[in-house]
């Protein structure tokens, strides 16, 4: 998962368009496709332990998607973004802790995880602390 968010938090994204061009709020297809795609690239590889492969695609989906519409909201484009680390960062854990939670309330109602130990909330959030201070 440290190494999904490094590149997420990063957006080391290549955006070059004709004509348009994506602005705060409004990112053009090419430009959310490029980031959803590098996204989900930088988590293959990748798994949380006690969750299984599904459950893990479906975080990843969270994660990613909940950061492109936030950074869409707060910058003109990945590049942008990318000069604001820490504002980055941030995004990357709220949209981890809120994934966490969302599949820990499907957990609840039955959901997808191996026999392994549960992450708490307590737990989830001593990830996303130690993730953030790397």
């Amino acid at each position: 998962m440290k190494k999904m968010i490094m590149p997420l938090m990063l957006v080391a994204l290549v955006l070059g368009s004709c004509g348009e061009k994506s602005k705060k709020g409004a990112w053009i297809a090419e430009d959310k496709d490029n980031y959803t795609s590098e996204c989900k690239k930088a988590a293959e590889g990748e798994s949380i332990p006690g969750m299984d492969a599904d459950t893990y695609k479906k975080f990843v989906d969270q994660v990613c998607s909940c950061s492109l519409e936030k950074l869409e909201d707060g910058y003109e484009n990945a590049i942008e973004a990318n000069k604001d680390r820490e504002g980055v960062t941030k995004i990357g854990e709220e949209c981890g802790m809120e994934a966490a939670m969302s599949l820990m309330g499907e957990m609840d109602m039955g959901g997808a995880m191996e026999e392994a130990p549960v992450m708490d909330e307590a737990a989830v959030e001593e990830v996303a602390t130690e993730e953030g201070a790397e």
